[in-house]
């Protein structure tokens, strides 16, 4: 933890807001809203040998709360009106024969739901398995969140 996270510059470029690198100690102060719609704020900084983009205040206090470890990985998103939000994807914890088992009869029943046109849930645990097929186009969840269900 060391009190900082080095945040990879393609991320730092695409969704924070731009900093004046020229400035003597490039740094500004993010908002950023967590999946359970809490707001952490970080200063964001540009500096160290060679030069990276960290965030600094209250990193410590996140990775204490959200319980964070090795492997972990953090994932920022911005949507359209620029807030930006992040959500942890954890790292890959295999799951008990027991517990595949169950997750086969819920597949079974959303399937014969499904097929009778009738709703059903679907909860996703990003601890178990590759998590990599359920993400989703943000353009197609913005159409369809303008569709009077």
């Amino acid at each position: 933890n060391g009190g900082a996270f080095s945040v990879p510059s393609k991320c730092a470029k695409l969704i924070f807001p731009p900093l004046d690198l020229e400035a003597k100690l490039p740094t500004q102060e993010l908002s950023i809203t967590d999946v359970h719609g809490n707001v952490w704020e970080f200063r964001h900084v540009y500096r160290g040998n060679p030069k990276r983009h960290m965030f600094t205040h209250n990193w410590s206090q996140f990775v204490d709360k959200k319980k964070l470890v090795g492997g972990d990985s953090l994932v920022f998103m911005k949507n359209s009106a620029g807030e930006i939000y992040v959500g942890i994807r954890r790292v890959k914890k295999f799951a008990t024969p027991a517990v595949l088992q169950k997750n086969e009869l819920v597949v079974i029943e959303a399937v014969k739901l499904a097929d009778n046109n009738e709703a059903f849930e679907v909860v996703y645990y990003p601890t178990i398995g590759d998590g990599d097929n359920f993400v989703v186009d943000a353009n197609v969840v913005e159409d369809a969140m303008k569709i009077n269900w």
